[in-house]
């Protein structure tokens, strides 16, 4: 009985117990055990191992329990308190790591998938309620620092955004029917596109090359129920990188730790003390992930006005809140059944009950409310049969009516409707409070579709929907539970016409033709597309001086200044963090460097078929874009930062014109066979001949890696032509490659070359 309180959760009842026979070898064991953990300061456990050593010889399990949670105190970089412990044990320390002990605590950066959970798990291996808020406040420093890490939100690209992200986790299964795969449904049934990207697979995306070519091509990012980790995180900042909106979504009350997890007790013996701990230690990380979405989609009011007043309280920035409840899923939409009263079994008393849940925080309910009253109905109707389904285990009570009841566990959805649909009525029972008011009614919904009448616990999404007696009954103590399905199982009429009914308000409500609705703000389709403009590279060098870099995100900063234009930068080569940093935040298109590159882009621009495309330089890419947008219609501009432009006789033929700042340049590219456009002027202004001019007022222009770009050709066309201002000129070269320049003299002044890092 003593081990059974402490899988509890219970020491101080096992203490109790184990008191009176401390000195029996078979007991001091568990005694010194539960006196360790019932300890409420660290100082106070350290010293009640210490003295259990020098007591009596201590079985190999209790020493690995202290063991690992010392070990879990210097993972966590609590050096103080795991040098207690360690003192304590003395030579039973021997073999642990102390290489963190020694070296620090790790950092946020350094902290992979599961890292952060596994280091807050180890730190919460003792129960004392010091390590739990210690262990939840290192979980909130690291998790503020990852969010404090993230690019700034980008302003919300205009137009349509058809093409979306979903991920999730398919290891919840019910989260990833309802909230992930329902959803890529219904884009799909909408004309969107949705592809689905699963926490294992994203786990292992583990840098921003392989997320920016996952992100490809999407225009919205939808996050469903999962903590924020490293790969999270990591998903998050590139979406903001590129403009895409990161909606996450939840359909749990997780993130309050007023109401969840739900009390130990609630499980039943089903999960450990030391998980349950966890939950509670690693809520910062749910937190995280809602505080940097742009959108939240709560899958009912409870969950939305308890993160409404959570967020006041916490101080966490508002962002829109929509209301998503879950719809009648397709394969229940395929399956459901017109109710029937099975006479034979109405008049032989063969009814089936039936239980199902797929989780198990409302175990207790299960015991102390629905088993006493299941008891009684068995011993009142000798033939009633009941189903078990999921997680919902046989009670000792009900074990006299074992050939009576079935325990089929867990299936797949289409399976589990099938069962279902084997049972007359359905049951739901769960424990009162707001945990449970945030639960979707699935249960109801999914038995009346299979034409089941249902008696269920009067949680707040089933009172607001459901009229007791007539789309349901409601029950929340063992005789009212009996009362209720008695009177069901007694009048079949009345059954059938409360499962009608039922039937009748589910495809009123929940039906699949409210997508429509739900999407819209999401899918922007009524507004009109915005101009979309591609931004062409033939490489990203990152280099603040780079003429294509610079002239791309002067272009850039103007196109997204009002009204806004959407902008594509396509890019030969594969992504990298330097070059995913330079050209953020756009829409990258990422061409893998081929032989021939006209299959790649050719798709590109047929998908995204952008108004106007600026090449910001010459090359293969720039040559084939240019053929085939001409061949789709669709006009290039050349810009000419330099000479080597002018040597791709055939790309200046074939772009719809160019630009350049350089008269000289555009002379060049016209004699070739090019349209021009008038030179560009630039945005400067010689100052006032009254205005008192400093002496010596240096001007300096910085040049990339050493090549003449058109705005310092044209600055010199200027100076020897005598139409600019006296100035005294300083070039700096970009690249520290470039061979050492001489003074050179521009129409009589004297031009200073230097280069970069002298």
């Amino acid at each position: 009985m003593a081990r059974v309180k402490l899988a509890l959760g219970n020491p101080n009842a096992a203490l109790e117990l184990l008191t009176p026979c401390r000195d029996h070898i078979q007991c001091a064991g568990l005694y010194w055990c539960a006196r360790v953990r019932v300890a409420t300061t660290n100082h106070q456990a350290a010293a009640t191992v210490q003295e259990a050593l020098q007591t009596s010889a201590m079985p190999a399990h209790v020493i690995e329990e202290w063991r690992m949670i010392t070990s879990g105190l210097i993972t966590a970089g609590w050096h103080d308190e795991a040098r207690a412990w360690l003192l304590a044990l003395g030579p039973w320390a021997n073999g642990l790591s102390l290489e963190p002990y020694w070296n620090g605590t790790q950092k946020a950066r350094d902290l992979r998938d599961g890292g952060l959970d596994a280091l807050t798990a180890r730190a919460v291996l003792h129960p004392a309620p010091f390590f739990q808020t210690k262990a939840k406040q290192l979980n909130r420093q690291i998790t503020q620092t990852w969010l404090q890490g993230l690019p700034p939100r980008p302003n919300p690209w205009p137009g349509p955004r058809r093409r979306w992200l979903l991920c999730g986790d398919r290891g919840l299964p019910q989260c990833w029917l309802y909230r992930v795969q329902q959803k890529q449904e219904q884009l799909q049934a909408l004309g969107g596109e949705a592809q689905l990207l699963e926490r294992q697979e994203l786990q292992q995306l583990d840098d921003s090359t392989s997320l920016a070519a996952r992100l490809q091509g999407v225009e919205g990012l939808l996050i469903q129920r999962l903590k924020a980790e490293a790969s999270v995180i990591e998903l998050i900042a590139e979406a903001r990188r590129q403009g895409i909106p990161v909606v996450v979504d939840l359909d749990d009350l997780l993130f309050d730790p007023e109401h969840a997890p739900p009390p130990l007790a609630n499980y039943a013996g089903s999960i450990t003390p030391e998980q349950h701990r966890r939950f509670q230690a690693t809520q910062p990380q749910l937190e995280a992930t809602l505080a940097a979405a742009d959108l939240l989609l709560f899958s009912t009011a409870e969950i939305a006005e308890r993160w409404q007043r959570y967020r006041r309280a916490r101080d966490i920035p508002s962002v829109p809140v929509q209301l998503w409840p879950n719809l009648i899923p397709a394969p229940l939409q395929a399956a459901w059944r017109q109710p029937q009263i099975r006479q034979l079994r109405q008049r032989s008393g063969r009814l089936r009950l039936v239980v199902a849940s797929a989780s198990t925080p409302h175990l207790l309910a299960w015991h102390q409310q629905l088993v006493p009253a299941l008891v009684e109905l068995m011993q009142q109707h000798p033939r009633l049969q009941l189903d078990l389904l999921g997680s919902v285990p046989l009670a000792a009570p009900l074990e006299p009516f074992r050939q009576r009841i079935r325990c089929r566990g867990h299936s797949d959805f289409s399976t589990y409707l099938q069962r279902l649909a084997e049972a007359d009525i359905g049951l739901m029972v769960l424990e009162p409070g707001p945990f449970t008011d945030a639960k979707s009614p699935n249960r109801w919904m999914e038995c009346s579709l299979m034409g089941l009448a249902t008696v269920l616990s009067p949680i707040r999404s089933c009172t607001d929907l459901l009229e007791h007696g007539v789309h349901t009954r409601f029950a929340s103590q063992p005789q009212d539970w009996v009362e209720q399905i008695n009177k069901l199982l007694r009048h079949p009429r009345q059954r059938l016409q409360l499962v009608q009914q039922a039937q009748q308000l589910a495809w009123q409500q929940l039906r699949q033709e409210h997508a429509a609705a739900l999407w819209a703000p999401l899918l922007q389709a009524q507004t009109s597309a915005p101009r979309r403009v591609l931004l062409v590279s033939e490489q990203i060098s990152g280099a603040p001086l780079d003429p294509p870099d610079r002239l791309g995100r002067d272009l850039l900063r103007n196109l997204l200044q009002p009204p806004h234009q959407a902008v594509d930068w396509m890019v030969l080569g594969p992504p990298d963090q330097q070059s995913i940093t330079a050209i953020g935040p756009t829409r990258h298109c990422w061409i893998a460097p081929a032989p021939d590159l006209n299959e790649p882009v050719k798709d590109w621009l047929m998908t995204h078929p952008p108004a106007l495309i600026h090449l910001l330089g010459a090359g293969p890419l720039a040559s084939t874009v240019a053929t085939v947008a001409r061949s789709l219609q669709i006009p290039t501009l050349l810009h000419l930062n330099g000479n080597a432009a002018l040597a791709a006789n055939s790309l200046l033929q074939t772009v719809t014109a160019c630009l350049s700042a350089s008269p000289e340049l555009l002379q060049y590219a016209e004699a070739a066979g090019a349209r021009v456009h008038p030179p560009l002027v630039l945005p400067w202004q010689p100052r006032s001949r009254h205005q008192q001019q400093p002496r010596d007022q240096p001007h300096v222009l910085c040049l990339a890696d050493g090549h003449w770009s058109s705005g310092l050709l044209t600055l010199q066309e200027a100076l020897q032509r005598n139409e600019a201002p006296a100035v005294r000129l300083t070039v700096l070269l970009g690249s520290p490659k470039t061979p050492r320049p001489q003074p050179q003299h521009w129409g009589g002044q004297c031009c200073g070359l230097v280069r970069a890092g002298h």
